[in-house]
Order: C-alpha cells, then structure tokens, then sequence
C-alpha cells in the first residue's frame, strides 16, 4: 500500500508532501503555478509504505538520494584525475571528497558529503558503484539545468519529466559507463575495471539513446586540487 487508509495518516501523508514541495518550492515564484514534479511525491510515498512517521519519511527518501550522488561523483572525480591528473583511483577520489566534505563543500548532485574517506567508500561507493553511472549523469545534468536556469526566465524541464530529456540523460549515463568498463584504475588489472561489465546497470541493447553528451570529465576544481595533493596511498 502506498497510501494509508487510516484518516490520521493521511492526513500527516499530506501534510508531509506539502512540506516536501514547499521546501523545494519557496525559492521558486513560479513553483506555485505548476504540478509538483514526479520525483517530488515517488520517494515519500515509498517511505509511507512503511507506515513511517513524516521525520522517517524524509529520512528515508534523502539518504538514498545522498549516497547515490555521492557515488556519482566518486566516478566523476576518479574521470577528472585519469583525464587531467596523472590517474585516479577510488581510494583517492573518496579523500578528496571527504577533505572537502570537512570544508562543507557540495557535490555536484547537490548533497552534503560524508567527511571521511572509508564512510564514503563504504556507505556511497559499495553500495551504488553498479548505478554510479546514472548517478554521475544525473549531477552533471542537474548543473547544466541550474545553470541555464540562471540565465533564463522560465526553468528547463529536468530531464526526468519528458521522453526527450531521458533519452539524453540515459544516453550520457551509457557513455559514462562504456567510460568505466574500460578504464582499469592502477594497481587494480587483476580486479578488470572500474566498473565490472557483468554488475553495472545498463539500458537494454537496441534502445534509442541521445548522443548528445560524451564522458568527458571537468578538470578537478581547486580545492579538489588542493585535497589531492594530500592524498597518500
């Protein structure tokens, strides 16, 4: 069930939604004269199957979130260091997160960082690596749409609520994946790569993608930089 017979927690369902939209909403002038979006409501009323009160709900449907974009960028950062800085590993790219996560910098999803390196490669990085592709897709995608929105009138539609845009966002996360399949970080050739063909999520052969967008990686910013010179293996 995903909706609950009983009065009362229906009542807190609503109240928790409206909270929800709000939240992300009040920014937003516009906001109040669009339906809330799918991704506003589907995590939440996953969380009220479990007859969870309203804090465990939201509990519930941000560290998902968190940690899958914590993963995403955990690839990204591994990208950026192979491309522009001589190799990247996991290990190395889960300190560079967390020294910035202790200088409460953000993710490129959008999420607070943990701030130590075996937290986020055991609570982001285990769990999501077969899904870091689409999580890296999504971060990069997530700032293309924040940044254009800066400098136009009316919000882009986010890639997940029309065909088009979730053709581009799976056929950018395709190409990230084909990115990791192949890379194979030093030190680990008797692991294969980055992300094991065989585990790794992967759209069904045959499906229309967007080629709009490569795996290329962003240069580490500074303060990354800064962060990987300290990293010791």
């Amino acid at each position: 069930m995903t909706y609950p017979t009983n009065e009362a927690r229906q009542a807190e369902l609503h109240h928790t939604l409206a909270v929800d939209f709000y939240n992300g909403a009040k920014d937003d002038p516009t906001a109040w004269q669009r339906q809330p979006e799918p991704t506003q409501v589907q995590a939440l009323l996953g969380g009220r199957h479990h007859e969870a009160s309203d804090t465990e709900v939201f509990q519930m449907a941000r560290t998902p979130w968190q940690r899958g974009s914590i993963a995403g960028e955990v690839l990204i950062v591994i990208a950026s260091l192979a491309q522009h800085h001589g190799g990247g590993s996991v290990n190395k790219a889960c300190h560079i997160l967390a020294e910035a996560g202790k200088a409460g910098v953000l993710t490129s999803g959008l999420a607070s960082l943990y701030t130590h390196q075996k937290t986020i490669h055991k609570l982001a990085w285990e769990p999501y690596w077969s899904v870091a592709h689409l999580w890296a897709a999504h971060n990069l995608m997530q700032n293309f749409r924040v940044s254009e929105e800066a400098r136009i009138a009316h919000p882009l539609r986010p890639w997940w609520t029309d065909r088009d845009g979730f053709t581009r966002f799976l056929g950018f996360a395709e190409a990230w994946r084909a990115w990791g399949e192949s890379y194979i970080p030093h030190g680990r050739k008797k692991y294969g790569p980055l992300l094991l063909p065989q585990e790794t999520w992967r759209v069904p052969d045959g499906t229309p993608l967007s080629q709009e967008y490569a795996a290329t990686p962003p240069s580490l910013a500074p303060l990354y930089k800064k962060h990987h010179q300290t990293y010791k293996a």
